[in-house]
C-alpha cells in the first residue's frame, strides 16, 4: 500500500510520497511566506514591467516579492509599457541564476495557502495512506530528503547512478559495477531508477545520461520509449526524450516548473537562499527536538551573527513555537559557537 508522510511544522510543511514498495517518489516543501516569500508555481502576483525587449520578444517584470521574472511577448497582443502594473501567473519558479517564468493574467493577485497547496500535491497520490508526523515523530522524511541530495543512487538489481548538477544541465553516469548477470539489462533498470529520482529531486531542464554501452537501432528506440513512459508516470509536465546517441548518451529536456529539492538545503542551495535555508533548518530542528521530548526545555544556541539573522526574520517564530509547544524555548547567544547554531535538549 502506498503512503504519504506529512510533517506540518510551525514555519513549513514537508511531505514525502512512497510507492507500494515503500520507495520515495515525490516530495513537498512549502514555507510560510513571511519566512520564504519567493514566488511559487501557479500563484498570481502583482508586478511592474521593467524592460520590454521587442527584438528578443521578451519582457522582464519585478514581482511584488522583489524577484525578477520574464515572459515571451505574443504577436497577438500589444506589448506592455515599461513601468506598467500588471498581474502575472508563475509558470516556473526562480532558482539559482534562473529567473521565474510568468504569463500575464487578468486574475487577481493571490497566493495559495500551505494546506491547499499540500492538498493539491496529495491529489496525485489518491488512495495512499496518510500518516501525520506529529502523531509519531520520526526521522523518515528528513532521511529521505537528505539521501535525495546524494550524488550516488543504487540501481535495483545492482550498479549505481552518479548524478551531478551543473549550471547548464544534470549529468548522469550509469555504472554497472556490482551488478550480477542474472539481474537483467542495466540500462532499463537505470532509467527506471533515474525517473524516480528526477521526480523526487524535482530535476528539470536538460539531463544527459551516459548509458552502459552504446545501444543502437531497436534497442535505442526501446530505451527512449521506456524512459518516456517512466517520466510520464510521474506527471512532471512536458518531457522530451531523445534516443541514445552513437556514443551512448541519452538527452532529456524536462519542463521547468518547481524549484529543485537542492534549493531547500543550506548545503546545496544558491547563495541568495542560504540565509533563508539556515533559518528554516534551525527552526525545524528546534521544533523536532520539542516534539520528540515533550516536557524538555529546548536551548537554541546561536552565534551573534546568526542571532541577527533570526532577528531580521519577518516570520514570528518565537510566537509560533510558544503557541504550539509552550514557553520551553530559550534563545542563547554564544560568541564561541563552532557552527551558526546548535539545538540542545535540557
Amino acid at each position: 500500500m502506498s503512503r504519504i508522510l506529512v510533517k506540518r511544522l510551525v514555519a513549513e510543511t514537508r511531505a514525502v510520497a512512497f510507492d507500494s514498495e515503500d520507495v520515495p517518489i515525490s516530495c513537498f516543501i512549502q514555507r510560510e511566506t513571511s519566512l520564504d516569500p519567493s514566488a511559487t508555481y501557479g500563484d498570481v502576483f502583482a508586478a511592474i514591467v521593467r524592460t520590454v525587449d521587442k527584438r528578443r520578444q521578451e519582457a522582464f517584470v519585478e514581482l511584488q516579492t522583489g524577484e525578477l521574472a520574464f515572459f515571451n511577448l505574443s504577436p497577438k497582443h500589444t506589448p506592455p509599457a515599461e513601468g506598467e502594473h500588471i498581474n502575472v501567473e508563475i509558470r516556473a519558479e526562480a532558482y539559482g541564476d534562473k529567473n521565474a517564468l510568468v504569463r500575464p493574467t487578468g486574475e487577481p493577485a493571490e497566493r495559495t495557502s500551505r494546506e491547499d497547496r499540500l492538498r493539491d500535491w496529495m491529489s496525485a497520490f489518491e488512495g495512499s495512506d496518510v500518516e501525520d508526523w506529529s502523531e509519531m515523530p520520526t526521522d523518515d522524511i528528513e532521511q529521505v530528503l537528505t539521501e535525495a541530495l546524494s550524488t550516488e543512487v543504487t540501481i535495483s538489481g545492482g550498479g549505481r547512478l552518479s548524478i551531478e548538477t551543473t549550471r547548464a544541465m544534470t549529468v548522469v553516469d550509469v555504472d554497472t559495477a556490482g551488478r550480477s548477470p542474472g539481474q537483467g539489462a542495466v540500462n532499463p533498470a537505470a532509467l527506471t531508477t533515474l525517473a524516480r529520482e528526477i521526480s523526487l529531486r524535482r530535476i528539470s531542464g536538460l539531463v544527459a545520461i551516459d548509458l552502459a554501452g552504446a545501444p543502437k537501432g531497436g534497442k535505442a528506440k526501446a530505451l527512449r520509449d521506456h524512459m518516456s513512459g517512466e517520466l510520464n508516470a510521474y506527471r512532471l509536465g512536458r518531457a522530451d526524450v531523445l534516443p541514445p546517441s552513437p556514443f551512448g548518451v541519452m538527452e532529456i529536456s524536462i519542463q521547468r516548473r518547481l524549484r529543485p529539492l537542492r534549493e531547500y538545503s543550506p548545503e546545496t542551495c544558491a547563495v541568495d537562499r542560504r540565509e533563508t535555508e539556515m533559518v528554516a533548518a534551525c527552526l525545524r530542528q528546534a521544533e523536532e527536538a520539542a516534539a520528540s521530548a515533550r516536557t524538555a526545555k529546548i536551548a537554541i544556541m546561536v552565534t551573534p551573527n546568526f542571532a541577527e539573522k533570526l532577528g531580521n526574520c519577518r516570520f514570528n517564530w518565537e510566537a509560533g513555537l510558544a503557541q504550539r509547544y509552550g514557553t520551553r524555548f530559550d534563545l542563547q547567544i554564544k560568541p564561541n559557537l563552532k557552527s551558526a547554531y546548535e539545538i540542545q535538549v535540557n
